[in-house]
């Protein structure tokens, strides 16, 4: 059996859309360029057969840059979580030949990063969401705690490959109001409803 780490970045500093990333102090230890050449060595030395590279940069451009390096790795790299903006007008376009490529698994949008926690819900948002194939690209958000002090929700909206929107966000609730992370439990005990939009 292959053991297959989930989530890898790689970058060139060069090609320029690394919006966040700045040669801060915080920041200098990574502030440099990532390989396979640097990772390959410490995978095997962990015993790791094969990774998924994830896109560092919001762009299409990260996006193809990733699958190159997948098509050139010999094997390391299984596949690509990507990015698309799904809120584009020609985002259905935009996609149809990013999903035909069979190392793209996944796109995500930033949600984490969005101003607007309820994007994903947006009308013109909808129809790149529902033009993704069942079973490739599968959607692929990250979240995290909001934090507006008159919004006292915890919690983001995933979507998982297969499920309807209901029934994930039914799930997600269940899920988060049972296992809530540290110091969360007594608001989530006030917002247990969960609302879906349909």
């Amino acid at each position: 059996m292959s053991r297959v780490d989930a989530h890898h970045h790689v970058w060139t500093l060069s090609r320029g859309d690394y919006g966040w990333l700045e040669p801060t102090a915080a920041l200098a230890p990574i502030y440099r360029d990532f390989d396979l050449a640097e990772l390959r060595p410490l995978l095997a030395a962990a015993g790791i057969d094969a990774t998924l590279l994830v896109q560092a940069a919001p762009t299409l451009a990260e996006t193809r840059f990733l699958l190159d390096i997948a098509r050139e790795s010999g094997g390391l790299v299984r596949g690509v979580v990507g990015w698309a903006d799904l809120g584009a007008a020609d985002a259905v376009e935009t996609l149809g030949p990013l999903a035909r490529d069979p190392l793209l698994k996944s796109v995500r949008p930033m949600l984490q990063d969005l101003a607007d926690p309820e994007w994903i819900t947006r009308p013109d948002v909808q129809p790149a969401l529902a033009a993704l194939p069942p079973q490739r690209p599968a959607p692929s958000f990250v979240i995290r705690p909001l934090h507006s002090p008159n919004d006292s929700r915890r919690v983001g909206l995933v979507w998982r490959r297969g499920y309807p929107k209901a029934q994930e966000l039914a799930l997600l609730g269940d899920l988060i109001i049972n296992n809530p992370p540290v110091g969360t439990r007594s608001i989530l005990k006030r917002e247990a409803a969960v609302r879906v939009r349909s």
